[in-house]
């Protein structure tokens, strides 16, 4: 008899994809990437939940051809956010999502929010929930009284499939703060591994799976990415190297002073210390833009890995979308120090690379300022894919990366499921990227021109941006 398999969908920014994993951690089928559509303007960055729908249904289509639908044991979901999404009393979305801290639209809200309570920026930081549903309120009332609650986008692709309305414990918390209340109700917190339904009719004939197919509730894509790469017990780490970046360590003691880092439950034991940066891979896809180079991505990163780091002088900046940690400033830009007649595209992209990898350790010097030291970092994300990349953070950090196997895949749902079904699968290491100790000795003098950069250029930052948003271009 055949061994049960899971299904796991994937929700990224970059857009939506699907994958079959058996019991054993296998990854069997992966389906190609749907993109959604993203809405941009200053300060505005949001996406159609109906869009997510279509992509959800195309993915799953692709994934299961050739797959028996019987074999499916549960579905997992992960998701991008925090990205609430309004809907009515059939659960149908009301508005576009806007998109975690990439979206400041809220910003006003979010101050006001902050100084009646109290608290930092670091507390109340550009990601929350709340600010976002007081602004949505404040725009239009009458439309207002149409919202029957809010979900993220994980539940609503959740309650779409079930007809549930779900939320997990662990999204709740962007949608909670002491001394405030939410605007709009939420659904009742439940474990992001318990089944919260079935599949409806609809959705059970539009994916051709059985109808008894369970859904589980599911949970923010990196949370999902960074239980399968292992990152479960206290002493464990883990970087996922996505559109975005994120850099955890799991710890039983939370620091006191947090230093620009942030906290917050997960699948295993304690809590994750780190960090979520804004931009990340996304960063490297800038460039590569910018430079029009005409060679594939990994043509250009043997070129920029020819390079020794911060090459012919140059270093980066990478707040292109604002930061969220270890700096918490959505107003934050993107910087290219040290530019010549001489500089060339390689030493260019090779800087942004570097910025990249300096963002991954101002994160970790943090960590370790807290008592908080991982000896290694196991890695997921399509960043995984570039040798540069991981060389460049291995050699920064002067810690062995333990890349894992299918690191690109969307796994970590499927993970997520299996962990639903009891299964706790392996944890499989493709390859190691051991440091470079003379490349430290050169990052460790580059990271102290780095961390002086954000503090001399966040005036000359907000000015920029005040004028690039005014209407008489007065500073």
């Amino acid at each position: 008899m055949s061994r049960p398999l899971v299904l796991g969908i994937d929700l990224g920014l970059s857009g939506i994809r699907s994958a079959v994993m058996s019991v054993d951690g296998d990854v069997l089928a992966v389906s190609s990437r749907y993109a959604v559509p993203t809405a941009h303007a200053p300060g505005r960055a949001e996406q159609d939940p109906r869009d997510w729908l279509d992509g959800l249904a195309k993915s799953v289509a692709e994934v299961l051809t050739g797959v028996s639908p019987d074999l499916i044991a549960a579905i997992g979901i992960s998701a991008l956010g925090p990205a609430p999404v309004l809907v009515d009393e059939n659960l149908q979305p009301l508005a576009p999502a806007l998109l975690f801290s990439l979206d400041t639209r809220a910003e006003e809200q979010r101050c006001r929010l902050r100084d009646q309570l109290g608290l930092s920026d670091a507390q109340l930081n550009h990601d929350h929930a709340i600010p976002k549903l007081m602004w949505w309120a404040e725009q239009d009332p009458d439309w207002w009284l149409c919202v029957d609650q809010v979900m993220d986008a994980t539940g609503f692709l959740v309650s779409s499939l079930t007809g549930t309305a779900t939320m997990d414990r662990i999204t709740v918390e962007d949608y909670q703060l002491a001394g405030a209340t939410s605007p709009v109700r939420t659904p009742e917190p439940v474990e992001p591994t318990a089944v919260v339904g079935t599949l409806t009719r609809d959705w059970s004939e539009r994916l051709g799976l059985p109808a008894e197919t369970p859904v589980l509730a599911g949970i923010y894509d990196s949370y999902a990415d960074t239980a399968a790469a292992g990152a479960l017990e206290d002493g464990q780490a883990c970087l996922v190297l996505g559109s975005t970046l994120v850099i955890a360590a799991v710890s039983t003691r939370i620091p006191e002073d947090l230093d620009g880092l942030l906290t917050a439950p997960h699948l295993g034991s304690g809590r994750l210390v780190g960090g979520w940066t804004t931009s990340g891979g996304t960063a490297l896809a800038w460039a590569r833009r910018l430079l029009a180079d005409s060679d594939s991505p990994l043509q250009l990163d043997a070129r920029a890995q020819a390079l020794v780091p911060g090459d012919g002088g140059l270093i980066f900046l990478p707040y292109l979308a604002g930061e969220r940690s270890p700096v918490h400033d959505p107003h934050a830009t993107g910087a290219i120090v040290g530019l010549t007649h001489e500089s060339t595209p390689e030493q260019v992209y090779r800087a942004v690379l570097d910025g990249v990898v300096l963002s991954v350790r101002d994160h970790v010097e943090r960590l370790a300022r807290a008592g908080i030291r991982p000896p290694s970092w196991n890695v997921r994300g399509g960043g995984a894919g570039s040798p540069a990349l991981m060389q460049g953070i291995a050699d920064a950090l002067g810690s062995p990366l333990h890349v894992m196997e299918h690191p690109s895949d969307p796994g970590g749902p499927c993970v997520l499921a299996l962990h639903g079904l009891g299964i706790d699968p392996p944890v499989r290491i493709q390859r190691t990227y051991h440091p470079d100790r003379t490349t430290t000795v050169r990052y460790d003098r580059l990271y102290d021109v780095y961390v002086e950069l954000y503090p001399s250029l966040r005036g000359p930052m907000h000015a920029l941006r005040r004028l690039n948003h005014s209407d008489g271009g007065n500073l």
